[in-house]
């Protein structure tokens, strides 16, 4: 009993959100408007994450890095290989505009 409810503090605690990136949203890139010129748009994303336990709110580097991650996963769904941020982050939610590039062309 002791162990669990050390766990459950520490997952309580930390905020453990686990993203996990697949194998094609590896290939995503988030970079800047002025990377994309020339790539084709394809859609725009809205992501979303855990950003507050409780009245506690969660590292800001922690909660982007999930966005972005979210992001180029769901980019890689759609065919995207680009990604650019079209919003602040804002209560742990973010928008994306998403973009394929041509191969090899470099952000």
């Amino acid at each position: 009993m002791k162990r669990l409810v050390a766990v459950l503090m520490c997952v309580w605690i930390s905020g453990c959100e686990v993203v996990h990136v697949s194998d094609a949203a590896r290939l995503v890139q988030v970079v800047g408007m002025n990377e994309v010129e020339g790539c084709d748009r394809l859609s725009e994303i809205t992501v979303s994450t855990t950003y507050k336990l409780g009245f506690i709110k969660r590292d800001h580097y922690t909660v982007q890095t999930e966005l972005y991650d979210l992001a180029r996963n769901e980019g890689a769904k759609q065919g995207g290989n680009r990604l650019v941020p079209v919003s602040e982050l804002i209560d742990g939610v973010q928008r994306f505009g998403l973009y394929r590039c041509a191969v090899g062309a470099m952000p």
